[in-house]
C-alpha cells in the first residue's frame, strides 16, 4: 500500500507542483457537483470531502469520504463526462488543482514522483473499487432483508384479512342473531296466514264442490277471480254498508248480507246483478275460496322475499366485479328489517341510477348496519328515515337519513373506529364494528361514506360508489 504522506511530503518540496494552483474551501463548499463537466483533478492536501449522490426525492445519499492523499473528480477528469457525484467540504480544505496538461506531465514523466502519482492513483482506483464491492454488499444484504420482511408483511397481510374476514362473519351473524327475532316473527304471520287458509280452504272446497250446483263454469271462474284480486273494505265501512245493504235488502239473510258488505263495490255489483239471490250464498263460498287464495299467495311471496333478503344477507363473500343495482339490495334490506322499519315513516326516493362493480352480500351488511343504526336511534319515537338514490356523471350517492337527533362532533371524528360504540353509555346510536365494517367494505369498492348533518336535524350517512356504466341494467 503507498503512503500517502510520503507523496504528500514530495509535493510540498518539488517546485514544479509547488508552482500549481491551490484552492481553498470552507465547510459545506461545493467542491464539484454532480452532473458537470470537470476540467481539474484536484489532489486533497489537507480537510476531509463528503462524496454524495442525489436520491429520486432530492435527498443526499452518501457514498465516501475522502482524506488527505485522495484524488477528487478523478473519473469525471480523465473520462471527460460528467461528475458522477457531487464533492463537499466537511471542513476548511486545502486541494492542489491539476489541468490536463500538468496531469499529463506528471502521467508521462520518469522520475520518482511521477510513479508514486501512478501509484497514488491505483490506490484511489482501488479503494473506489472496493468501496463499490462494499455497496453492492451492503445492497444485496439490504435486499436480502427487504425480501424477507416482504415475505413477512404478506404473511401478516393475509392473517390480518383473514382475521378481519372473521370479523366481518361474526359481525354479520351477531347482527342476524340481533334480528333473529323480528325475522321469526315476520316469518311466522304469513306461515300462520298460510296454514289458516290451507285449513279454510279444505272446508270451503267440500262445501263448495257439494252445494254448487246452480253456478255456470264462467260463472264459478268469474266469481274465483273477483275473490282472488278483490280488496274488501274496512271495518267500520263494512258496518256502514251492512245498514245499507240490510235497508236496500230486507229479505237477504244477515249472514249473507254482512259478507256482501265486505265485499268492493265492484264485486258487489256483479253479485247483485248477475248471480241469482237463490245461489248467492254459494257464490260466496266461491268468492271466500278465491280470497284464500289469494291471502296464500301473498303470504308464500312474503315469506319468500324474507328468504331471499336472508340468503342475501348471509351469503359468502366473492369477488368485487358483479355488475349491480344497489337499489335491489336496499330492498332486499327493507324486507329484513321490515319488523324494524315498520314501526316509522319510510320514505323511499329510488332513483334510475347506474350500475356499481361490487359484492352483493357485503353491499348489503352495508345497508343492514346503517339502516339498523337508524332505528335504534329512533328507538324511543315514531320518526322517519329517508332513503334516496342518485348518480353524478361517474358516482352513485345514497343517502340514508334518520329524523333522529344529530351526531355530535366528537361522536362523528371516532364514529368508524374500531371497538368505538356509544350503545352501553346511554348513547343514541348503535356505533359499534359494524360500522367499521361497513367503512372498510365501502373503501373495497372503491367509495367513501360521509357523515353529515341533515337538515331539520337527524343523521345522514351518504356513501359515494363509482358508476360501472351509464344505466343499470334492469
Amino acid at each position: 500500500m503507498i503512503n500517502r504522506h510520503t507523496i504528500l511530503a514530495l509535493i510540498e518540496e518539488d517546485s514544479v507542483l509547488r508552482s500549481m494552483d491551490q484552492s481553498v474551501f470552507m465547510a459545506n463548499d461545493v467542491i464539484l457537483k454532480e452532473g458537470d463537466s470537470n476540467r481539474y483533478l484536484y489532489l486533497l492536501m489537507k480537510g476531509e470531502v463528503e462524496l454524495h449522490k442525489e436520491g429520486p426525492d432530492n435527498n443526499k445519499v452518501h457514498i465516501d469520504q475522502l482524506e488527505p492523499g485522495d484524488l477528487v473528480g478523478l473519473v469525471s477528469f480523465v473520462s471527460g463526462r460528467p461528475a458522477l457525484t457531487s464533492a463537499i467540504a466537511l471542513s476548511e480544505v486545502s486541494l492542489l488543482r491539476i489541468n490536463h496538461r500538468e496531469f499529463e506531465e506528471l502521467v508521462e514523466g520518469t522520475n520518482s514522483l511521477s510513479t508514486l502519482f501512478h501509484q497514488l492513483i491505483v490506490d484511489n482506483l482501488l479503494n473506489r473499487y472496493q468501496n463499490t464491492i462494499g455497496l453492492q454488499m451492503k445492497y444485496e444484504n439490504l435486499n436480502r432483508q427487504l425480501h424477507q420482511e416482504r415475505d413477512q408483511l404478506r404473511a401478516a397481510l393475509n392473517q390480518i384479512e383473514a382475521v378481519q374476514q372473521q370479523l366481518v362473519s361474526q359481525e354479520k351473524m351477531a347482527l342476524l342473531g340481533e334480528l333473529s327475532a323480528g325475522i321469526s316473527h315476520e316469518l311466522n304471520n304469513p306461515s300462520a296466514a298460510l296454514a289458516r287458509s290451507v285449513e279454510h280452504l279444505n272446508e270451503s272446497l267440500s262445501q263448495i264442490i257439494v252445494q254448487v250446483k246452480g253456478l255456470t263454469s264462467d260463472q264459478l271462474n268469474q266469481v274465483l277471480n273477483i275473490g282472488r284480486t278483490d280488496k274488501p273494505m274496512g271495518t267500520m265501512d263494512v258496518r256502514k254498508k251492512t245498514v245499507q245493504l240490510e235497508a236496500k235488502y230486507p229479505k237477504l239473510d244477515r249472514t249473507l248480507t254482512r259478507k256482501l258488505a265486505r265485499c268492493s263495490e265492484d264485486a258487489r255489483s256483479y253479485f247483485m246483478r248477475e248471480i241469482p239471490r237463490k245461489l248467492l250464498s254459494e257464490a260466496m263460498e266461491v268468492y271466500e275460496a278465491g280470497q284464500i287464495l289469494s291471502i296464500m299467495g301473498e303470504s308464500t311471496r312474503r315469506i319468500t322475499s324474507l328468504v331471499q333478503s336472508l340468503r342475501s344477507f348471509i351469503r359468502p363473500t366473492t369477488g368485487y366485479e358483479t355488475h349491480l343495482d344497489v337499489r335491489e339490495g336496499l330492498l332486499s334490506t327493507i324486507q329484513l328489517l321490515h319488523h324494524k322499519l315498520k314501526s316509522h315513516e319510510l320514505d323511499l326516493d329510488l332513483q334510475d341510477i347506474p350500475a356499481v362493480a361490487g359484492n352483493p352480500g357485503e353491499l348489503n351488511q352495508v345497508w343492514t348496519n346503517i339502516l339498523d343504526n337508524a332505528c335504534d336511534a329512533l328507538i324511543n319515537q315514531k320518526g322517519k328515515i329517508t332513503i334516496r338514490t342518485c348518480h353524478e356523471k361517474n358516482r352513485v350517492f345514497i343517502n340514508i337519513i334518520n329524523s333522529g337527533p344529530n351526531i355530535p362532533d366528537e361522536v362523528k371524528k371516532r364514529i368508524f373506529d374500531a371497538n368505538y360504540t356509544t350503545k352501553n353509555t346511554n348513547g343514541t346510536f348503535g356505533l359499534g364494528i359494524g360500522l367499521t365494517i361497513t367503512k372498510d367494505i365501502i373503501s373495497k369498492h372503491r367509495g367513501y361514506i360521509q357523515v353529515l348533518d341533515a337538515e331539520g336535524g337527524g343523521a345522514w350517512f351518504r356513501i359515494i360508489l363509482p358508476a360501472t356504466r351509464e344505466k343499470s341494467e334492469n
